[in-house]
């Protein structure tokens, strides 16, 4: 949500604002914005995921 904030607050420093309605302008960036941080975000727990079963295999490996 802060990224789309920042877009936004770029866009009003710049004047350069989008010709479309602005609802649709920030409802859409929230989405996708949304998406790629829960996609992110799930990205980096398979990731630790996969790490920490690795590394119990191994501690249990030397028991």
């Amino acid at each position: 949500m802060a990224a789309v904030i920042a877009h936004n607050a770029r866009h009003l420093y710049v004047d350069r604002l989008p010709d479309v309605d602005p609802f649709v302008h920030v409802f859409t960036e929230l989405v996708v914005f949304s998406s790629a941080g829960a996609v992110m975000l799930a990205t980096v727990a398979v990731m630790r995921n996969r790490i920490r079963k690795k590394r119990s295999r191994g501690a249990d490996a030397d028991r």
